[in-house]
């Protein structure tokens, strides 16, 4: 209704926000920015609309851009919010010292709520993770193959840089008591992560096939502990029986 309404003339921008964040709540990332991209047409630096955008992004795992957006937002309007998703973008790139800097800032404003982005932090940090297991898988494989190839070491340093970014988050974050569980659970994948690839930089040292199998071991554990934390965090999130 507020994406109708946003056709009849040139109505407040505001109703491409209200029909944007409505495509969003229901999935249809597209059809929100579609209304974004109207809204920034006609006001190109407002702060909502940048936030918006660079929700979108972060689901769509473009961190990179929800940087810029954040970064326009943040220029007009210091809302905790945006330093809390430009937090949540660092996590995923690996910036340790700009998602701690993102944090101290939040916490300084009067209308920061630890927890408020909790459940859209989660599922993107969750895709992150699940793919930094399968590149680390695919790095392993490589390294036995060749494991004098300098792009090995780059790659896992790349990663463990990633895994700790994403540990900083978690403890930074504020956690919905009904979260504990996964939320534990989440930081415990994190942890074998950072095992496993300390196994790879073991192997590439050293060349112990002993090594190579504790890196897997670990990254079974990994993948075995995610699955085990969306379980509990979609439980945790199931609306109450009526």
């Amino acid at each position: 209704e507020a994406a109708d309404v946003a056709t009849w003339g040139t109505p407040p921008a505001d109703w491409r926000l209200r029909a944007a964040r409505a495509y969003l709540a229901a999935g249809d990332s597209g059809k929100a920015r579609t209304q974004l991209n109207e809204a920034v047409a006609r006001e190109p630096d407002a702060p909502e609309t940048r936030r918006l955008l660079a929700q979108i992004a972060l689901v769509e795992l473009e961190p990179l851009v929800a940087i810029e957006h954040l970064d326009v937002a943040i220029r007009r309007d210091a809302n905790p919010d945006g330093y809390v998703l430009r937090a949540i973008a660092r996590a995923m790139l690996g910036g340790l010292d700009g998602l701690m800097s993102d944090w101290h800032q939040a916490k300084l404003m009067p209308k920061f709520d630890a927890t408020a982005r909790y459940k859209f932090a989660m599922p993107v940090l969750d895709r992150v993770t699940a793919a930094d297991i399968t590149e680390t898988r695919d790095l392993l494989a490589r390294c036995v193959v060749n494991r004098a190839n300098p792009a090995n070491a780059e790659t896992r340093d790349r990663l463990e840089k990633r895994v700790k970014a994403r540990l900083a988050y978690l403890s930074e974050t504020g956690v919905p008591v009904a979260n504990m569980k996964s939320f534990d659970r989440f930081g415990l994948v994190q942890r074998v992560l950072v095992q496993s690839l300390q196994s790879v930089a073991d192997f590439l040292d050293n060349g112990d096939t002993d090594t190579a199998t504790e890196a897997r071991i670990d990254l079974g554990e990994a993948l075995k502990q995610l699955n085990t934390a969306r379980e509990l965090f979609a439980a945790e999130n199931e609306s109450p029986a009526k």
